[in-house]
């Protein structure tokens, strides 16, 4: 079966095939958003051979890369609904340092440092926080966090190594 890349446009479901490779044995793929516009995808085969490729504006294009470059943790990106605005969290010193700026990762503003994680976007205008894994905030996107107001505390989950934590208040 041949290694196929595929974009997914979720309003209206419309699937398209961006890339097909003939199979050359078994393939194994890895996906991973390096920055919000881009994705780059590793192929490898049973012989361990990996091509890297890179899903940028609605093209593709086959790039050098190492494994370990593939591999080294990079932010979750969670873009606002409308796409044109992007949010992360980085960790710097052991705090959380969380960014809101537009999908280019231009016009950034740091909006916290300290103990909230990155939860996901309430509309357009509103950002979600969440702090100890268990405390639901909500703030202005682009804000700063000291006027955030609390929502809610929810169930704090478990966290299992090695299993993605995903959006939901991964911290």
């Amino acid at each position: 079966r041949p290694f196929e890349i595929m974009a997914i446009n979720p309003v209206g479901n419309i699937r398209s095939v961006v890339k097909t490779i003939a199979a050359d044995g078994d393939n194994y793929g890895d996906a991973k958003m390096r920055r919000p516009s881009s994705v780059v995808f590793r192929r490898a085969t049973d012989t361990n051979q990996a091509t890297y490729y890179e899903y940028l504006n609605g093209n593709i294009a086959t790039i050098g890369m190492e494994t370990a470059d593939f591999y080294a943790d990079h932010p979750t990106y969670q873009m606002s609904p409308s796409g044109e605005r992007v949010l992360w969290q980085e960790s710097r010193d052991g705090k959380n340092v969380l960014f809101v700026a537009d999908k280019n990762l231009a016009g950034g503003s740091q909006i916290s440092v300290g103990d909230y994680a990155t939860y996901g976007w309430a509309g357009e205008d509103y950002v979600l926080y969440s702090k100890n894994r268990s405390e639901l905030y909500i703030a202005p996107a682009g804000s700063e966090l000291n006027g955030a107001h609390k929502i809610s505390d929810y169930h704090k989950a478990t966290v299992y190594p090695g299993y993605g934590w995903g959006s939901g208040g991964a911290s």
